[in-house]
């Protein structure tokens, strides 16, 4: 089997069971993918995977940045991390062709990977975050939804979880810890200060839901509330205490900024953020002019304790 078409689902369908890619990674790389398949037979009648060159891969490259037409007049430039997330499917593709299929295809670290600048990650302090933590107690008029949205953004802030896993949190997994369902297949877990579980414990009695972040459904029914409805209330929070844009994810990044300024280790964040790579915990090191005036005045101190605290010129003058 060395059909592109045959192969693409077969490869996707092993992403999802093995390499435990998410929902939304699924369909970018479904889509890259597809893309690669309509360029291939358009531009070179390419059917076979083995018959793909590295020249292929490029111009498929600059046709994707480039080539993007609209009712043929108007010139569309695809954002780069987009093009990179193509690619690095179509990398990805040829490697499992190469190692899994045993197919004879062209040596994916040939492939040019495309760097992608890092954004700069943007967090709030303390203070802002108390703001938002208390805002829906003054603006709901549902006191429930009041609470349900107030101990979202505390979790989000002190256990650092994404909102894709803190919405599918059930109450039976609120204990000390919080047990989360990590990329579809492998458990984590989470600890929670007693305030935090004394108060979703009293919400639980409050609506008596399976789901610890639910809404009522049109048959007054609760389910899990929608991404989308919890990222409208945190801009609706953000319009009245702040004038710069919020998402959900901000609380994660605050979480990590505070921490790197406690001076944990940068290992122990890695691993409390689950991060796979320690370069992505390395984006939270913002190094200010005040951070490098305290960490000077800390080494002077600790010369200073070496020599008993006398300056050279005071031993100078007690001889």
């Amino acid at each position: 089997m060395t059909n592109f078409k045959q192969i693409i689902p077969v490869f996707i369908n092993h992403l999802e069971n093995y390499e435990g890619k998410s929902k939304y990674t699924l369909r970018n790389y479904t889509t890259g993918l597809n893309k690669l398949c309509q360029f291939l037979i358009a531009e070179y009648d390419i059917r076979n995977v083995e018959d793909i060159k590295k020249i292929h891969i490029s111009n498929f490259v600059f046709d994707l940045k480039w080539s993007n037409k609209e009712k043929d007049t108007l010139w569309i430039k695809l954002a780069t991390s987009t093009v990179a997330l193509y690619l690095s499917a179509v990398r990805m593709f040829i490697k499992y062709c190469n190692d899994d299929l045993e197919l004879k295809c062209i040596d994916y670290t040939k492939i040019d990977a495309i760097c992608v600048k890092y954004r700069k990650i943007k967090s709030i302090d303390d203070d802002m975050v108390k703001k938002f933590i208390d805002i829906p107690h003054e603006v709901e008029k549902n006191e429930l939804i009041a609470m349900r949205n107030s101990i979202f953004i505390r979790l989000l802030y002190e256990t650092w979880v994404r909102i894709s896993e803190a919405l599918w949190i059930k109450m039976i997994d609120v204990w000390q810890k919080i047990f989360i369902k990590w990329k579809w297949w492998k458990n984590r877990f989470v600890v929670i200060s007693e305030e935090l579980r004394e108060d979703i414990h009293y919400f639980e009695w409050a609506i008596d839901s399976e789901w610890l972040f639910p809404r009522l459904n049109e048959w007054l029914m609760w389910e899990v509330v929608s991404c989308q409805s919890m990222q409208w209330y945190i801009q609706k929070y953000r319009k009245l205490i702040w004038n710069d844009f919020v998402t959900p994810h901000v609380f994660r990044h605050s979480f990590a900024t505070e921490n790197i300024k406690q001076w944990t280790e940068m290992n122990a964040l890695a691993k409390m953020l689950w991060h796979s790579s320690i370069t992505t915990t390395e984006k939270y090191l913002t190094v200010h002019d005040q951070t490098i005036m305290d960490c000077f005045r800390e080494f002077q101190q600790y010369v200073n304790k070496m020599k008993k605290g006398k300056s050279f010129a005071k031993r100078v003058m007690k001889h």
